[in-house]
């Protein structure tokens, strides 16, 4: 099994800054989608953002803290 990956404090800002940002351009076009009655790709777009929000979550967690729970 390979070694994890380890990521540095600023990569891991870097990270979750570039996904809060993705994360802010997607929610308007989830409301632009259900006000059209697009449910499909508002649903779609949702998942998006909220995967995007995972990973700047996940991204401001501490290796040490990491290293706790793993």
């Amino acid at each position: 099994m390979s070694e994890p990956m380890q990521w540095t404090a600023e990569e891991r800002a870097e990270i979750a800054a570039e996904n809060d940002r993705i994360a802010a351009c997607l929610w308007p076009q989830v409301e632009a989608a259900e006000k059209a009655g697009n449910v499909d790709l508002a649903c779609r777009l949702r998942n998006f953002a909220c995967d995007a929000e995972d990973v700047a979550s996940a991204a401001r967690v501490s290796s040490a803290r990491l290293a706790r729970i793993y």
